[in-house]
């Protein structure tokens, strides 16, 4: 199979192979399968869940899809559960659920993956770690609790006695030792283990489709408002973060 632009030139091309048992294990862990269900389910994690949030944007392109190649493309999967940490004001997961019959919304983090029962019920998760109201340590890092939400999620995992993919919404974690064990139990329970940013699946304005590997005469880099650190606390000694001073001048 082929994608190509508008004007015929080749994008991308996907060559198709026998599929594998779906009971294949991807390493010496638990047996990583989906549930024999037509469509996977997906479950979601997530801090806090407002409008133009992460979890709006990631959330909404499984429920109402997203354009894609000059078309309006819905992925093959189903988002079905969701728990949320942070319920404020301006929360709108509870909108979303009534539109979305489809979406339950969980009291807690086992239930959203075992959709009530005692065993994983899942074929997919999406941790969404990302805004809401946690500490600042004496980096400015916002201690968000990615690692401690993973936790939980291996927990029903090692209950389950199989695991599922997993999607972590940015950075895994400010700790790096915190970060080093998610990446080790996902080696050691041998599932799928994806992170990155959720910008690759929002508006594009104007919607340009930019050619793979292109040579660009000019780049433009739009820095976040606020000064935010990012990296895990081993990534760069204390005395090479800013003061706050300089951070507040900077923002």
């Amino acid at each position: 199979m082929a994608v190509h632009r508008s004007d015929g030139a080749t994008l991308l091309r996907i060559h198709a192979y026998p599929p594998k048992p779906l009971s294949r294990r991807l390493g010496p862990g638990l047996p990583c399968s989906p549930s024999r269900s037509k469509r996977p389910k997906i479950a979601c994690i997530s801090t806090i869940f407002f409008k133009y949030s992460h979890t709006q944007h990631i959330v909404d392109r499984f429920l109402e899809g997203y354009g894609w190649n000059g078309t309006h493309h819905r992925p093959a999967m189903d988002l079905v559960s969701l728990w949320v940490d942070q319920v404020g004001d301006n929360d709108v997961s509870r909108d979303c659920a009534k539109r979305h019959p489809e979406m339950k919304i969980y009291p807690s983090i086992a239930e959203a993956l075992t959709l009530g029962g005692s065993k994983l019920a899942v074929d997919g998760v999406l941790l969404i770690g990302e805004h809401g109201n946690y500490p600042r340590n004496e980096k400015g890092q916002r201690l968000y609790p990615r690692y401690e939400f993973f936790e939980e999620i291996m927990k029903v995992y090692r209950d389950s006695g199989r695991s599922v993919p997993l999607f972590n919404d940015k950075h895994l974690s400010w700790n790096w030792d915190w970060a080093k064990q998610m990446y080790d139990q996902s080696k050691e329970l041998g599932f799928a283990f994806m992170a990155g940013s959720s910008l690759p699946v929002t508006w594009r304005t104007p919607p340009l489709e930019m050619p793979l590997a292109p040579r660009c005469a000019r780049r433009c880099l739009w820095p976040m408002a606020a000064w935010t650190p990012m990296t895990s606390t081993r990534s760069r000694p204390s005395s090479a973060w800013p003061s706050a001073a300089a951070r507040a001048k900077s923002a």
